[in-house]
């Protein structure tokens, strides 16, 4: 029975990722950088910080832990409110990027918004009109 060409691809494909992953780890572990799924692209701008957690300690045993902050560890190339700022550009230039026609989409619905109040206060002067005399 003959393999099949897409699944074997699949299979070198993972195998590869897999070998990398693991070279990948290797060489932060020997450059004493955070593991990779710890890694975050904009750490060097942050710096590089670690939890901090609160609990209760009974008999040896930490019980009721609760996440405290994050306590840098290292300095980045920004300061907090420089990393804050430029994080909060990014997001918004993305969000923006996302989908640009967003401003324009919400001005037209303020002007229907608005078309439709107007048309509903006439159709109700209207009605008032019509049966002004029915009561």
């Amino acid at each position: 029975m003959a393999k099949d060409p897409k699944s074997h691809a699949w299979a070198v494909l993972l195998a590869a990722h897999a070998t990398l992953i693991e070279k990948i780890e290797a060489a932060l572990a020997e450059a004493k950088l955070p593991p990779l799924a710890w890694y975050d692209v904009l750490w060097e701008l942050q710096g590089f910080q670690s939890p901090k957690y609160e609990g209760e300690s009974k008999e040896g045993k930490v019980e009721n832990v609760k996440f405290a902050e994050f306590k840098l560890e290292t300095p980045g190339q920004l300061s907090p409110a420089e990393y804050d700022s430029f994080v909060r550009d990014t997001v918004n230039f993305l969000d923006y990027i996302g989908e640009p026609m967003q401003l324009e989409r919400r001005n037209l619905g303020i002007r229907v918004l608005g078309f439709l109040l107007v048309l509903f206060l006439l159709a109700y002067f209207l009605k008032q009109e019509y049966w002004k005399d029915i009561k």
